[in-house]
């Protein structure tokens, strides 16, 4: 619980500094965050690997956690998923709570129903919606239910930390998050940024999996200094 409320203190700290308003956002700027700990170790890769010393989520001011035993991450991963919470809920208040979906079981290695998801690095995440979703559930996006802008400044914090490896989503969803912000930024960045609309082959950090229209998948990076970790 310690380990946890360090990362939350973390958010809280840094997130005056992301604030600015959502018509500007090509100005929003994060820290360089760095495990606050520094206790846990990723070790191996996502898809073969384990986790040393990780930090149990559970429940917090707009996050419910599915399953606290498939909940567990590095130091870093922690902090960074407070931090983009922290700051999606300051810019927009009135956002229901997020769903926080699997992410490691205590000592990592194999978790059914993944292939990855074995070393504190990758997590599933519920979409924001227009309007309260029921219960502790992902649930498919449409035009008609799917909260572009939310959804968006959250996965833009996490994007602006240059922590992250890759995000997973599929096509149908990253089309509406890219009209959403094909006006705001440059060719160069969105480019780097998504796949859609140039293709599978398409290098980028969101990319499509089949079975990511209900959630997306995030991947950050091996923590500096976390010499067992592997990309």
């Amino acid at each position: 619980m310690r380990r946890i409320l360090a990362a939350l203190f973390l958010a809280l700290a840094v997130a005056p500094a992301l604030s600015s308003c959502a018509a500007k956002i090509p100005e929003r700027t994060v820290p360089n965050i760095t495990s606050p700990v520094g206790m846990s170790r990723s070790v191996g890769r996502p898809n073969a690997g384990r986790l040393e010393n990780g930090v149990q989520l559970r429940s917090f001011p707009g996050a419910v956690v599915v399953n606290p035993d498939q909940c567990w991450a590095t130091d870093e991963t922690a902090a960074l998923l407070a931090v983009a919470i922290e700051e999606t809920r300051r810019a927009f208040p009135d956002a229901h709570d997020l769903v926080l979906g699997d992410i490691s079981h205590r000592e990592g290695g194999p978790i059914a129903p993944h292939r990855s998801h074995q070393s504190g690095r990758d997590i599933d995440l519920g979409f924001y919606y227009l309007g309260k979703p029921p219960g502790r559930m992902f649930i498919p996006a449409t035009t008609a239910n799917f909260d572009v802008e939310r959804t968006w400044y959250l996965i833009e914090t996490m994007l602006l930390t240059e922590r992250v490896q890759y995000i997973f989503i599929d096509n149908s969803v990253q089309r509406l998050l890219y009209e959403h912000v094909r006006e705001i930024y440059p060719p160069q960045r969105l480019e780097a940024w998504f796949q859609y609309p140039r293709g599978p082959r398409a290098k980028a950090i969101i990319r499509h999996v089949p079975g990511h229209r209900d959630h997306l998948h995030v991947r950050f990076k091996c923590s500096e200094g976390d010499d067992g970790c592997a990309e």
